[in-house]
C-alpha cells in the first residue's frame, strides 16, 4: 500500500480499466443487452438494468464537457504538477458517459468547451520520492489531449 492515496488498481470493479491503460486501451463496461457503455462500473447496466456487462475497449475519442485549472496544490505531491487541468470528458462512443481525467499537451488558455479530444496513456504525474514504496510501479491512467489529424486512433 502506498503512502499517498493512489487508485486501487487491483480492486475487482476497476481492475480491467487500469489493466487496459497499461496496454494502451480505454476499457469500459458495456452492456450485452442494450450495448450501452457504463461508467463508473456498475453491477447492473445504468440504461436497461441488465447484469450482463463485459469490459470492452473503445476508441477513446470524446469532447471536453467541463474543466477546471488547478493552480494551487491541495496536497504536497501535486505541487510538482501545478497548474494542471482536470476535466469531464464526454466519450464519442457513449456521450452519456463522462470520465474524470486530466487534459495534457494543451495550455489551459487554448481549451474550448466541446473541443474534440483523444485519449493518451501516461503515468500519474505527481509522484515525488516519498509517494511510492520501493519497487511500486507508477500507475498508468487514461488522460486526454486535443484531437489532431495525427492523433486519431
Amino acid at each position: 500500500m502506498s503512502r499517498f492515496p493512489l487508485p486501487d488498481v487491483e480492486w475487482e470493479r476497476t481492475q480491467p480499466y487500469f489493466e487496459g491503460a497499461v496496454v494502451g486501451e480505454l476499457r469500459l463496461p458495456r452492456c450485452a443487452n442494450c450495448a450501452g457503455y457504463n461508467w463508473f462500473p456498475p453491477e447492473r447496466c445504468y440504461y436497461c438494468d441488465s447484469d450482463d456487462l463485459n469490459w470492452e475497449a473503445c476508441s477513446g475519442q470524446g469532447s471536453l464537457f467541463s474543466y477546471t485549472v488547478v493552480n494551487r496544490a491541495f496536497v504536497k505531491p501535486f505541487k510538482t504538477v501545478t497548474p494542471y487541468v482536470t476535466a469531464l470528458i464526454s466519450l464519442a462512443v457513449e456521450p452519456r458517459v463522462r470520465l474524470v481525467s486530466y487534459i495534457v499537451d494543451c495550455p489551459p488558455s487554448l481549451l474550448e468547451m466541446d473541443m474534440p479530444l483523444d485519449v493518451v496513456f501516461r503515468p500519474l504525474p505527481f509522484f515525488d520520492e516519498g509517494a511510492l514504496f520501493a519497487g511500486e510501479a507508477p500507475i498508468v491512467v487514461p488522460m486526454f489531449r486535443p484531437l489532431t489529424a495525427g492523433s486519431a486512433s
